[in-house]
């Protein structure tokens, strides 16, 4: 067998130069500004928090870390005021901060199942599975998810309480997670005859008005 010899450490370093210098060429990209000006510098997220999320924050309750990077990092903080099912076409990770939330999900065969995810836990959910974050005050979350390129879309599914039935559904091409995602949801709140199902006549609560959160956190602890 031939004897192998080890490539020295100035070849290593000479090939690894070549490597960067072709990637520049191939692959080098206008960054934001202020995206660039973060590049390597590390920061107090629970400041930036503080921050950055004070007061109320709408019916998603979620502001980006780092805007226009590779992941959408975003802090979601509760409480949210919403009651629809998002279809994400990619894997999103859950990594809960502080406090306990809820999600509903719905499986393959529609049937809905909620999974608790409490202070220091981390959740996967698939990507096109149906799901539902119901966020009580005070909590606050990390959500890691990719980006949409053009032609993505995500889908928001609205179900009826009362008979289950499909009461409306959208295609959103989602290029600003922060207000497009809020507008979308703030539209069909606003619209009685959207939340008015054809199937049995009920119509759907306005989750402002009839938070979910309430159903799901026991009234002691609300309270307390």
């Amino acid at each position: 067998m031939a004897e192998v010899t080890p490539a020295s450490p100035q070849a290593v370093y000479k090939r690894s130069s070549t490597i960067a210098a072709d990637m520049g060429q191939t692959a080098e990209r206008l960054r934001n500004p202020a995206l660039a000006a973060l590049n390597g510098v590390p920061f107090n997220l629970t400041a930036w928090i503080a921050r950055s999320m004070c007061g109320d924050m709408g019916s998603v309750g979620n502001k980006e870390v780092f805007r226009h990077s590779d992941f959408i990092f975003m802090i979601v903080k509760g409480p949210n005021r919403r009651n629809d099912f998002h279809i994400d076409p990619y894997d999103e990770i859950f990594y809960q901060l502080k406090g306990t939330i809820y999600v509903k999900h719905r499986d393959a065969a529609g049937h809905t199942r909620i999974a608790e995810v409490k202070e220091g836990e981390v959740m996967i959910i698939n990507a096109f599975t149906p799901h539902l974050p119901i966020r009580p005050p005070e909590t606050l979350g990390l959500v890691i998810e990719r980006p949409r390129v053009a032609g993505e879309q995500d889908g928001i599914i609205w179900y009826c309480d009362a008979c289950g039935k499909e009461l409306y559904q959208l295609a959103l091409d989602c290029q600003d997670i922060e207000t497009q995602l809020k507008q979308a949801l703030d539209a069909f709140n606003a619209d009685l005859g959207l939340r008015t199902c054809t199937n049995c006549g009920s119509v759907h609560p306005d989750p402002a008005r009839q938070p979910p959160w309430q159903q799901m956190v026991p009234a002691s602890t609300r309270d307390a």
